[in-house]
Formats: C-alpha cells, structure tokens, sequence
C-alpha cells in the first residue's frame, strides 16, 4: 500500500512540476486539488 501512495505522491509532484513549467493556470488549479485530496489520503492510510 505504502509503494502506491508513493507511486500516487510522484506522479502528482510531476504533473504539479508540468503545470508550473508550461504556466497554465488550469493544470496548477487541477494540481492543488489534487495534492490536497492524496494529503487527505495519506492522512487516512
């Protein structure tokens, strides 16, 4: 379980990196969300 959350935690760390590096606004919006919902993931496991 802990090497999904990993795999999850990265691949939200390079899509939130993508969106800063190409500046869309959307992407970046798309990404807090995202990281906020696997910080409340992680919470729970």
């Amino acid at each position: 379980m802990k090497s999904v959350t990993l795999f999850f935690t990265l691949f939200l760390v390079f899509m939130k990196v993508n969106a800063q590096t190409k500046n869309l606004y959307e992407p970046v919006l798309t990404g807090d969300a995202a990281m906020k919902m696997a910080q409340k993931a992680f919470n729970e496991a």
